[in-house]
């Protein structure tokens, strides 16, 4: 068994030399990062900017991710994320 695939998805991933190329190749989402994949995905941070005068400081809203999750358990996370599989867009 290969440790780094044990996120394995059954969900098929991409294979570009850029993100508007034509795909060139389709592997498992898993194995991208053990391959050297780049994936592509969008990403949303949430910036909350305090009202003057109010004593307050701008906050970055951060996410934690779940502990049950097969990558990156537990780690900081962007707020809503996802990837972007093959036939997407």
């Amino acid at each position: 068994r290969v440790p780094m695939l044990r996120g394995w998805r059954d969900e098929l991933w991409p294979v570009k030399v850029s993100y508007d190329a034509p795909v060139e190749l389709v592997v498992e989402r898993a194995a991208g990062p053990m391959l050297g994949v780049s994936g592509f995905g969008c990403h949303i941070n949430g910036l909350v900017i305090a009202r003057h005068g109010s004593g307050s400081s701008d906050s970055l809203w951060v996410a934690r991710r779940a502990a049950t999750k097969p990558t990156y358990p537990g780690k900081l996370d962007h707020i809503v994320a996802g990837g972007l599989s093959h036939g997407v867009l």
